[in-house]
């Protein structure tokens, strides 16, 4: 009974282990997409970040930051690939969001419309284990 015990202990410390490296690199991850997106921007030390998740191979969520003017230039969609490629929304077409590089074929990214907002409201969809959208090879340009 003895050894059953110590072997139930050993799998739930190895399992939460495995959860919290997973949520390390994650944290990581957001935190170099966020010094990458801010060294882009026009005034870094104004610099918003709302709604950033991350998943194994990129991060995404909303930026803000000042313009020229000194006034905050409205909240942006943003997509930090793994590897240091950002792509930020298009102001002139919305809907070719996200304009992905090659590079950034094989990532995942969040769905930046109503059904984006409504899973991360209500949670994922069922049969679904996250608000993120797979991309494939057809869907990059």
């Amino acid at each position: 009974m003895k050894v059953v015990y110590a072997c139930a202990v050993g799998v739930v410390t190895l399992a939460l282990t495995g959860c919290d490296q997973e949520g390390a690199r994650q944290r990581e991850m957001i935190e170099r997409a966020k010094a990458s997106v801010t060294s882009e921007m026009i005034d870094p030390t104004s610099v918003v970040f709302t709604d950033v998740t991350a998943d194994w191979s990129s991060v995404c969520g909303w930026v803000n930051g000042r313009n020229r003017f000194g006034g905050y230039a409205g909240k942006q969609r943003f997509v930090w690939v793994d590897g240091g490629s950002i792509q930020f929304e298009s102001d002139a077409d919305p809907a070719k969001f996200p304009d992905l590089k090659p590079e950034a074929a094989n990532a995942s990214l969040c769905m930046f419309n109503e059904s984006f907002d409504q899973c991360k409201s209500d949670g994922p969809a069922l049969g679904s284990s996250s608000c993120i959208l797979p991309l494939t090879s057809s869907s990059v340009k």
